[in-house]
């Protein structure tokens, strides 16, 4: 039973390796903007939103593309780009001009050709909506975090340990800086 499930698994893998992005659609509903990308074949997907900038990022375990020209944009997207996100991934980028999260992100069933589609349906919401929503992700494809946490954390404990050393906190110390720098830039102007 075990080899059955391993066999099952590398069939599996084997497809979506083959698989390949086709094409990119959007159109717009009185509640929701809909994007449907077409693939040769069904695969894994992880898509989230994105804040600084905002935008809608998919990773696919694909480096297949046979998409043509440029996608039309509709609102709340603005540019729409893919990449190689790392050796074994690619992502399409959604740049938005206003805040959106997902409301729905499914595969539709492979038709008589193999072919399916996913379909992610998105929709503009408040400032404060969208912060709950960065980072949610929808689909079942793992992805590695570019930074992960422990050094974040650790990047942040030295900048407030620099930053804790190179800030006076006497208060003559202070109005020696200011001096110092009015008179620095005084000399400057002057010359």
């Amino acid at each position: 039973m075990r080899f059955l499930f391993f066999i099952s698994v590398l069939f599996l893998s084997s497809l979506a390796q083959g698989a390949e992005v086709k094409n990119i659609r959007m159109g717009t509903h009185p509640d929701k903007t809909r994007l449907v990308i077409d693939m040769t074949g069904k695969m894994d997907f992880h898509a989230a939103v994105q804040n600084n900038p905002k935008r809608l990022v998919i990773h696919f375990p694909t480096k297949n593309w046979t998409i043509a020209g440029n996608t039309q944009t509709v609102l709340p997207f603005i540019n729409v780009k893919h990449s190689a996100a790392s050796s074994d991934l690619s992502k399409i980028t959604f740049d938005m001009n206003a805040p959106a999260i997902i409301q729905n992100a499914y595969m539709l069933p492979s038709n008589n050709k193999g072919e399916t589609r996913l379909v992610i349906d998105v929709a503009q919401t408040s400032r404060l909506d969208f912060e709950k929503h960065v980072g949610r992700a929808y689909g079942s494809l793992k992805i590695k975090s570019r930074t992960p946490h422990a050094s974040l954390d650790s990047l942040i404990k030295t900048i407030a340990d620099h930053l804790r050393e190179e800030v006076p906190t006497d208060l003559n110390e202070i109005a020696l800086m200011r001096q110092s720098v009015w008179f620095d830039n005084a000399v400057e102007i002057g010359n």
